[in-house]
Order: structure tokens, then sequence, then C-alpha cells
């Protein structure tokens, strides 16, 4: 199933820096996937999916801060909201999303870093 990045903070770091940490109110598959800038729209890159931890509260997002593509944490949360209006409190799902190689096959190559919580 396709990463979706509406939120273009997250998804410009993700493309530019090769990883990204997600906030998603779901539970999702983890390993290979790719990622899109909405439904129905072409892939941006293919990527690897890791849960990192279940969420249950906006401080247990701070230490992420710095690989979310946002600059305080208020602007995190802010988006977060804004993408799921009709959640009355961040409790969901952290996952960090690593840009790959273009090739499925062979021996993808992550440029990205893994800081698990």
């Amino acid at each position: 199933m396709v990463m979706i990045f509406i939120s273009k903070e997250a998804r410009e770091y993700l493309l530019k820096k090769g990883h990204v940490y997600t906030f998603r109110t779901k539970r999702r598959k983890e390993g290979k996937d790719w990622a899109a800038d909405g439904r129905g729209r072409p892939k941006i890159c293919n990527v690897q999916v890791e849960f990192v931890k279940e969420v249950n509260g906006v401080n247990d997002l701070t230490e992420f801060v710095d690989g979310s593509g946002f600059s305080h944490l208020w602007h995190w949360v802010a988006e977060i909201k804004r993408l799921n209006p009709k959640i009355n409190s961040i409790k969901g799902y952290l996952y960090l999303v690593t840009k790959i190689s273009n090739d499925f096959r062979g021996n993808e190559e992550g440029v990205g870093f893994s800081k698990r919580g």
C-alpha cells in the first residue's frame, strides 16, 4: 500500500534528506513500499517503512522532531491535526520512512538512518 505524503514539509524532507519520521493514525505494513504526494498520484520514490513506536501523546514525538521535516513540535502537531481533523488527541503510530533505490529486485541501498525510540 502506498505511503502518501500530502504534507509538503515531510515530503520535501524525505526527498532531500533521504528519510523522515511520519505520524500515522492507523497501523500500516512495514517493509518496501513506494511514496506519492496524494491518492492516485504517481510514485515519487521507493521507500522502506519501519515501525518506531506507538504514540500516546504529543510528548512521544519530541525526540523525533529533527527528522520530521518540521522546525518545531507545535508545527508538526498542527499539521497532524490539519491532515486528521477528526482526531482529538495525538494517538497513533510513528514510522521511519527511508528512501531507497528505484530497484526492488536487487540490493537496495538506503540513504537515511535509523533511530529507534
